[in-house]
């Protein structure tokens, strides 16, 4: 009696046992976080495939926002010359060149040795204002030594800043130490560096990018000239680096008859 009770339940037991080893290993395969899209060699967007794969696998930690820039630059560096990646830290700045002005003290400068000299003061803006002059050292900005420095970016972002917050520099002239506090301000960035006339009859213009502000320059420098006389104009575009289509657009109108093509995409 005993015999046969076992003879039935052992295979009874045996296929609760299979049954029970079949749930949980369907539980444990469908708990695993993304096991189908990270090794599938079949699917749309393998760099976020590669991505997810290095930052739950790889050996150490890994800065995926970093990694995921150089992917991009590679892909596009495939591509034609004009394709290019603007990473977050330069748009600010390439912004600002786009829209024609950026808030800051109003200065040029370059780094000779270990130093900081101001080569320009821009007209009318609060380094102008001040009393800074070309020639002068800059030695401190606020609680930041400008001696030694070399990084030309580090520099830029002492000076500049929202419109109206202060900065205080240390400058050196000649052998005497000047402390100056300015208020940041909106600065121009002119699109046209130079316009005069080359005669009496043959205008010039030169514009070094086509920013927001480009064409209402351009008309400004050119209503000018006919006003003393153009009866023709080279316009000097050596350089431009640019910028936003509409702009070279609008100027080029001013040239081309009507019902003409200037540009397609």
């Amino acid at each position: 009696m005993s015999n046969k009770k076992i003879n039935i339940g052992l295979p009874l037991l045996f296929s609760i046992a299979v049954i029970l080893g079949m749930f949980v290993g369907y539980k444990l395969h469908s708990n695993m976080p993304n096991a189908k899209s990270i090794f599938s060699s079949t699917g749309k967007n393998k760099m976020g495939e590669v991505l997810e794969l290095v930052r739950q696998r790889y050996v150490d930690q890994v800065n995926i926002d970093s990694v995921s820039e150089i992917g991009i630059e590679k892909v596009l560096s495939a591509l034609d010359p004009h394709s290019v990646y603007i990473p977050i830290s330069s748009l600010k700045e390439i912004n600002e060149d786009l829209e024609g002005q950026f808030e800051g003290i109003g200065v040029e400068f370059n780094i000779i040795k270990d130093s900081v000299h101001i080569l320009a003061v821009l007209p009318n803006g609060p380094a102008f204002n001040a009393g800074l002059k070309i020639g002068d050292r800059i030695l401190a900005v606020n609680d930041s030594t400008a001696i030694g420095i070399k990084d030309t970016e580090l520099f830029k972002k002492w000076v500049k800043g929202p419109s109206g917050t202060e900065v205080t520099l240390k400058i050196q002239r000649d052998k005497n130490i000047i402390i100056k506090k300015l208020a940041r301000g909106t600065i121009p960035l002119k699109s046209v560096d130079a316009s005069y006339m080359l005669d009496p009859s043959t205008g010039y213009i030169r514009l070094n990018r086509f920013s927001g502000t480009t064409y209402e320059e351009f008309m400004k420098a050119l209503e000018s000239l006919k006003n003393q006389g153009m009866k023709g104009m080279i316009l000097d575009l050596r350089d431009n680096g640019g910028g936003i289509l509409e702009e070279a657009v609008d100027i080029a109108d001013e040239f081309i008859g009507d019902n003409k093509l200037i540009v397609y995409t």
